[in-house]
């Protein structure tokens, strides 16, 4: 079974303290793209990494640990779809006891945390067929669950006024996202830009959560250092360069033929990617093709691709917001107020990559101060689920 693969690991690597290593293969010849989208390597500094050393290992076996009756009656889920204020007291009782039964699964993914190196050990060379270790199709649910599981428990943490234990949350959140972020599939890239979507959802809230300690610039700084610094563009990259490996035309010819297929196809799908990743969603021509017209690429349907890119910047835009959220709040607790000028803080003055329009911002006659996306949650309706079609404005409280 899958999650008793992880969970073995987990406890051989606490009790045995296990030392073999795990390598992810990437060996295969690829073509290498020659401009700003050219992939950086996914896990150049991987080698073999033991397992106690793998955040990876203690994410997939924290999220495996996660008691599967338990999650499936809806508490943690429905806790991760609204913030904490909308919740019932039924709920807050509900998850505050999920909370408790889940301590051994939180232990797991909070070690990670504390550890930089991560592979989740996906065989690329095998191309579209990677396996992950004892199975043939790589089961990702369980880091979606940890990480509705790390999002509970950062809301409750700030409502409590614990903030060790928010910061702790937030900070294993965005562990989580950049380990997915550092793989090299559309399959993680979009779960990992998922994750990072949730955590900076919950970066936003604990920032405006009403406890004294957001008075306190220091804890500012520490939240602004729980954010993901992955490079998402480079991300696209290493998916587009990984559906290169394996392509069935190729497949069947000769290996001259088929370099100059994989060439050919490559180049093409690298050309509308990075005519993608470089336009606001739905304003390059390459948006509006038909999937009809599109067949395969490299072994990606593009309408994937182009899903892929848009989350892709659904989250920089998300991230830009938070950041914007953060360096406003660290001025206004400086200088008493927020700055009049959007130029005192850089991330107000350009366009966001995923509408192509500038921040909203406004201060309000309390001296409160209000940041949005402008128009993102019509466009996100398109491209992600239903309860995550929604970036909410942060309203940043007067210093």
């Amino acid at each position: 079974m899958a999650c008793s693969h992880w969970l073995h690991r987990a406890v051989s690597m606490v009790v045995a303290g296990v030392t073999f290593g795990l390598a992810v293969s990437l060996t295969a010849q690829i073509i290498h793209a020659t401009d700003e989208l050219e992939p950086t390597p996914a896990g150049s500094e991987m080698g073999a990494i033991p397992p106690e050393e793998n955040a990876a290992e203690w994410l997939m076996a924290g999220g495996c640990a996660i008691d599967s009756i338990d999650y499936s009656r809806g508490a943690i889920g429905e806790a991760s779809v609204r913030p904490f204020s909308e919740w019932s007291p039924e709920l807050v009782g509900s998850v505050r006891q999920s909370l408790d039964r889940q301590q051994a699964a939180l232990e797991m993914l909070h070690r990670a945390a504390t550890l930089d190196r991560s592979s989740y050990v996906f065989e690329y060379r095998r191309g579209l067929d990677a396996e992950m270790p004892d199975r043939e199709v790589p089961d990702m649910l369980p880091l979606v669950k940890a990480c509705r599981l790390l999002l509970a428990e950062a809301r409750v943490a700030a409502a409590d006024g614990d903030r060790q234990r928010a910061l702790t949350a937030l900070a294993t959140m965005g562990r989580l996202a950049s380990s997915l972020e550092r793989e090299s599939s559309i399959l993680t890239a979009l779960i990992g830009i998922a994750c990072e979507r949730m955590m900076l959802l919950a970066a936003a809230e604990t920032l405006v959560c009403g406890q004294p300690w957001t008075t306190d610039p220091v804890l500012v700084e520490e939240l602004a250092e729980t954010l993901s610094t992955e490079d998402l563009r480079a991300m696209i990259g290493r998916a587009l360069q990984f559906s290169t490996l394996r392509g069935p035309e190729a497949a069947t010819e000769p290996s001259s033929v088929a370099d100059e297929w994989a060439r050919a196809e490559f180049e093409r799908a690298h050309a509308l990617a990075r005519e993608l990743v470089d336009a606001p969603y739905g304003s390059a021509p390459g948006w509006h093709s038909r999937p009809e017209d599109e067949g395969v690429v490299a072994g990606v349907v593009l309408v994937n691709l182009r899903s892929a890119i848009a989350r892709h910047q659904a989250a920089l835009a998300q991230r830009q917001l938070v950041r914007a959220a953060i360096a406003l709040r660290r001025l206004a607790l400086v200088d008493g107020a927020y700055p009049a000028d959007r130029s005192a803080v850089p991330e107000l003055i350009g366009p966001d990559p995923f509408t192509g329009r500038a921040l909203a911002y406004a201060i309000r006659e309390d001296g409160s101060a209000e940041v949005a996306l402008d128009g993102a949650d019509e466009l996100l309706s398109e491209v992600v689920l239903k309860s995550a079609a929604s970036v909410p404005p942060i309203v940043l409280p007067a210093p």
